[in-house]
């Protein structure tokens, strides 16, 4: 660069200006081929180096040197370029967002995208796109941690999968145990408590289900379901060792809909549900085992038994409900009661039943 000066600076005191030769490629008007940015055109040549185009799509003008020139890699700074590859209308994939759309093309290092989801639309550079890096940030940062196609376990519910993010607030997830698309919330996600009609949320087994019985407390048909499911199946149900321990729910009373249907068509005021009065030893509460009884004859029920006494005349007698006997019989409950036990031989000739 110095040595050309120099020269320059000689030619114009001798008063000699020098010639100079353009290379037949390089002529001005010459028009060439950029990888890019479209045709260019030579329009002024002072050498190899100090090269004037004009970009004729974009009609910005920059000075190159012939090397760059010939080879195409001469930058337009000032024009409309669409990235390699990427165009207005094209849907990518984002890593955590979902899929989002380019809406526009700046140059070559900006695009405008907008996610499908949340329609939150950015500038970004086409690389983040391609890679997926572009972030919603209609979505807050807690919910950074979960990614569309991740499996989370929840307490009532199983395992549900992202779907999608709707907004800052609502992800779209899809319960694989039911079969459930809903909308819940990050922090239901990450304690577990995604809710919905068929989770099992009394005793891991009952679950409300879909229907016009409310399940609140303030609703006596939901108590004496919710009463039933935990006899059988809560270990903190004081009756449920001692009582209840080998009995269970039928398939169709798990669901509260259902139990309350049958309830509510069977039941009168006061009444309970018995398994035991219709089927002798029943362990299943079911709509074909249970019946709606009043609060006397079900206790009658819990304390009847069968006894096996042997009357004044030597007859087998069986008897069910001694109690009830023995006021139709005109005979003392207790003494019999202690007959029966061992306790006395006989009582009005009444003796036990011994099997031989």
């Amino acid at each position: 660069m110095r040595f050309m000066i120099r020269r320059l600076i000689e030619e114009m005191v001798m008063g000699k200006k020098r010639k100079l030769r353009i290379p037949e490629d390089l002529v001005v008007g010459s028009v060439h081929e950029s990888k890019n940015y479209g045709s260019m055109e030579i329009v002024e040549y002072r050498g190899c180096n100090d090269i004037t185009i004009t970009f004729l799509r974009s009609k910005g003008s920059r000075v190159a040197t012939a090397k760059n020139i010939r080879g195409g890699t001469v930058r337009d700074t000032s024009a409309y370029v669409v990235p390699t590859k990427m165009n207005c209308g094209d849907l990518y994939k984002s890593n955590n967002y979902g899929v989002m759309e380019i809406t526009e093309c700046i140059d070559s290092s900006k695009v405008r995208v907008s996610f499908i989801s949340t329609g939150y639309t950015t500038l970004t550079s086409p690389t983040a796109v391609r890679n997926g890096l572009v972030r919603d940030k209609s979505i807050p940062k807690a919910n950074n941690f979960l990614k569309i196609g991740e499996v989370y376990p929840t307490k009532h519910s199983g395992d549900v999968k992202v779907i999608n993010f709707l907004s800052a607030k609502e992800i779209e997830v899809y319960c694989l145990r039911d079969g459930i698309t809903l909308i819940t919330d990050s922090a239901s996600i990450r304690k577990g408590r995604v809710l919905h009609s068929l989770s099992t949320t009394i005793c891991n087994i009952g679950y409300h289900g879909d229907g016009p019985h409310l399940a609140t407390e303030s609703n006596l048909t939901y108590k004496r379901w919710k009463n039933i499911i935990n006899r059988c199946y809560s270990s903190a149900d004081p009756n449920h060792v001692k009582y209840y321990g080998d009995c269970s729910v039928c398939e169709e009373w798990l669901n509260f809909q259902n139990f309350a249907d049958w309830f509510e068509s069977n039941s009168f005021e006061g009444c309970q549900v018995d398994k035991d009065i219709l089927f002798e030893g029943n362990k299943v509460y079911s709509p074909e085992t249970c019946i709606c009884v009043g609060k006397t004859d079900n206790i009658v029920k819990a304390h009847a038994g069968h006894f096996k006494m042997v009357n004044p005349q030597g007859e087998l007698v069986e008897i069910y409900n001694m109690r009830a006997y023995c006021r139709e019989h005109n005979l003392d409950h207790r003494r019999l009661c202690y007959v029966h036990s061992g306790e006395k031989y006989s009582h009005g000739g009444w003796t036990k039943y011994v099997e031989k």
